[in-house]
């Protein structure tokens, strides 16, 4: 499952319309689809401004 997918799952078991994302993380409702979709790709800036305003933190695992 890719970051776009999981940030996705998470907008929507927090309950969050991307609108109500895109207000609190400072961007665009096209921007988050677009991602969301695999349209986009996102800095890693954005992405920590998307989980935190869904109070979540990136944790990124080893495949190792």
């Amino acid at each position: 499952m890719t970051i776009a997918e999981q940030i996705r799952d998470i907008r929507k078991e927090k309950g969050m319309t991307l609108l109500e994302l895109a207000e609190a993380a400072g961007s665009s409702i096209k921007t988050i689809s677009r991602i969301e979709n695999g349209q986009q790709d996102m800095t890693v800036t954005l992405a920590n401004k998307l989980l935190g305003a869904m109070r979540c933190k990136l944790s990124i695992v080893s495949s190792e």
